[in-house]
């Protein structure tokens, strides 16, 4: 299965497995084994979901005008600044000229509305306000985030667009068994004062955290349990990856999936 990509003048071949070692040509993150097209010719090797990404799109974060795909950072720095994440990346990106915009094509990827396991109703992306704070860390909302509005609450359910797309489950390079995201407290857990066993500081209940589900002693604060993920083995080795948020993110939505519709839907 060949793809003609407008950012390289041979034709890519699809490939269901990648190198770890190797970076996207597009995105410039690391491949992390997943699908790629690449060139037979050339060391040009795009992520799955960076080859099929459109040339002009409309996000929500940015109404009022399309958005068109960059090949590159049209400025001295080489660099752009994502107005989702607020991280700054190089390589493929989505700009609006006329305001100033540019988005990151991962931010592009999710959608507009989805369905949490934290929560009872859709969630849908939105413009935070200054007061506004993360069911899911507790800290102030930025830029956009996702949210309901239950006229039966008083105040509005808000979580990070990094929160939103934290693993179910996740592989913390200290532990042998895998963590899963805790949304609520855990019945066994219920009660009890819990401490973070990488940071040793207390865990709050009401907010998001990692336990393990067979040692039930072990939990871990969300931001802690993604610090040193574990990210593969090699001849025996294992590699670890030092995250911050940001990039935690932009992994799972990489490890996420298209629809044939076309929608983005988180990993399972």
């Amino acid at each position: 299965m060949e793809l003609q990509h407008i950012s390289h003048e041979h034709p890519l071949t699809f490939s269901k497995t990648s190198n770890e070692e190797l970076f996207c040509s597009g995105c410039r993150l690391a491949l992390s084994g997943g699908p790629t097209y690449s060139c037979v010719e050339c060391n040009y090797i795009l992520h799955y979901l960076c080859a099929k990404v459109p040339r002009k799109m409309h996000d929500v974060a940015h109404r009022k005008h399309p958005l068109t795909l960059l090949l590159d950072t049209p400025n001295h720095s080489g660099r752009f600044l994502c107005c989702a994440c607020g991280a700054s990346g190089k390589g493929f990106h989505y700009n609006c000229a006329t305001c100033q915009f540019s988005l990151d094509v991962h931010c592009a990827l999710i959608p507009e509305s989805l369905k949490h396991q934290s929560h009872s109703h859709p969630l849908s992306l939105k413009a935070s306000t200054s007061s506004s704070h993360c069911a899911a860390c507790g800290e102030p909302n930025e830029r956009v985030s996702f949210g309901c509005l239950d006229s039966k609450k008083k105040h509005n359910y808000e979580l990070h667009v990094y929160c939103v797309t934290l693993p179910i489950s996740i592989q913390h390079i200290g532990h042998d068994h895998t963590l899963s995201l805790r949304t609520s407290c855990e019945p066994i857990e219920e009660g009890k004062s819990l401490s973070c066993a990488i940071c040793m500081k207390n865990i709050n209940q009401k907010l998001w955290y990692y336990g393990c589900n067979v040692c039930y002693e072990v939990v871990a604060h969300t931001k802690c349990a993604a610090s040193k993920v574990l990210y593969g083995t090699k001849n025996g080795m294992v590699r670890k990856q030092i995250l911050n948020r940001v990039e935690l993110m932009k992994q799972n939505i990489l490890a996420g999936r298209i629809e044939e519709c076309g929608q983005w839907c988180p990993q399972k």
